[in-house]
Formats: C-alpha cells, sequence, structure tokens
C-alpha cells in the first residue's frame, strides 16, 4: 500500500479499537489458517476494515490483514482476496492537479 509509518500506525489503531472488543478468541485450531472461526481475531479485522457489509468482495486493506495474520498462521483462506481488494473500486488513478495562485492575503486553488 506505500503509506507512511503515520498513515499505517492510524490505519492499525482503528482497526484495532473498532475489532478487538468484539474477538472472542484470536484462533482455533492447530495453526495454519485457524482464524477461520466466526469470532476470530482475523475475521474481526476484516469486519472491522468492510465498508459495504459483504467480505466476499474484499475490504480497503485485505490483502494486507491477510498477510499480517498469515505471518502468524491464524489467516483463512474463506475469504479470498479478490484481484483488486479494496472496497472502493472508484479510487482515483492519478493525483489531482492543482495550481495555487496567490491573491491578497490569501491563495486561490483551481
Amino acid at each position: 500500500f506505500n503509506y507512511d509509518e503515520n498513515t499505517a500506525l492510524e490505519i492499525v489503531t482503528r482497526l484495532t479499537y473498532i475489532a478487538a472488543g468484539n474477538i472472542n478468541t484470536w484462533f482455533t485450531g492447530p495453526p495454519t489458517f485457524s482464524g477461520c472461526g466466526s469470532q476470530s481475531g482475523y475475521r474481526a479485522y476484516l469486519e472491522a476494515d468492510d465498508d459495504d457489509g459483504d467480505l466476499t468482495n474484499g475490504t480497503p486493506h485485505m490483502s494486507a490483514i491477510f498477510e499480517a495474520f498469515n505471518d502468524h498462521e491464524i489467516a483463512c483462506p474463506t475469504y479470498q482476496i479478490p484481484v483488486f481488494d479494496s472496497g472502493c473500486p472508484n479510487n482515483p488513478q492519478t493525483q489531482p492537479e492543482i495550481t495555487a495562485t496567490p491573491v491578497n492575503m490569501g491563495v486561490q486553488l483551481s
């Protein structure tokens, strides 16, 4: 995702604040994909990150969440990561061009 450290920390902090209170157990069963339980940490983080109530079409940060949980063998392959794993399909693909023109005691943006 190429976020700077502060942005990444804000996202993780927000997800943890929302998700952690709903976790019954971080994982069940032996390692390797043991985060499939309905009240697992992996599922709670995906639900906290979801923006449309449908985990089957991905979440904005699903691949990063999967990688983090999979590193500890507590992810779940049930929720497949779509090729485009953002719930925001209309994200801008280019940066906007802004022109700043100085005016008396300010600036005009266009």
